[in-house]
């Protein structure tokens, strides 16, 4: 399931209860900042009985440098204890991991009309994740990729 909202423990409980087991948390808005939601999100996610937690981010086409957006997530995350690796679960008092920051291609009012432009852009952000030793994936669909890149 991915959560763009805050979503609570029992939220979570509920979900894994019906027998989800992988969530998607937002974690960078499409209006260019972090998701002041998303590092409790991803705590609660796991709490909550998750099997996976990972990361999205809804990139800013319209406030340019890509890797800035790419390491400023990763250093939100890493303030609030939540670090790239093996994904795994832990106490409330300790910090958790992600398995991967998706970065959602999806809408054009969203992107350039250029799609050169676009997938320089995406490869930007995906070249500065690797950099940083995060797993990175793109989460879209074909009919949103297609006119985008």
């Amino acid at each position: 399931v991915d959560v763009s909202q805050a979503t609570s423990k029992s939220d979570f409980s509920c979900m894994k209860s019906n027998g989800y087991s992988f969530a998607i948390v937002r974690v960078y808005c499409s209006s260019g900042h972090t998701d002041s939601n998303g590092p409790t999100t991803m705590h609660n996610a796991w709490n909550g009985g998750m099997s996976h937690v990972d990361g999205y981010i809804f990139p800013c086409y319209s406030c340019g440098n890509p890797a800035k957006q790419m390491d400023d997530t990763i250093s939100y995350l890493s303030s609030h204890s939540i670090m790239s690796g093996e994904a795994s679960n832990s106490t409330e008092s300790v910090g958790v991991k992600y398995g991967m920051l998706w970065i959602d291609v999806e809408g054009t009012q969203y992107w350039s009309s250029s799609h050169s432009n676009n997938v320089n852009f995406i490869q930007k952000m995906v070249d500065e994740g690797k950099k940083k030793g995060v797993s990175i994936g793109i989460y879209t669909s074909n009919s949103q990729w297609s006119p985008i890149t």
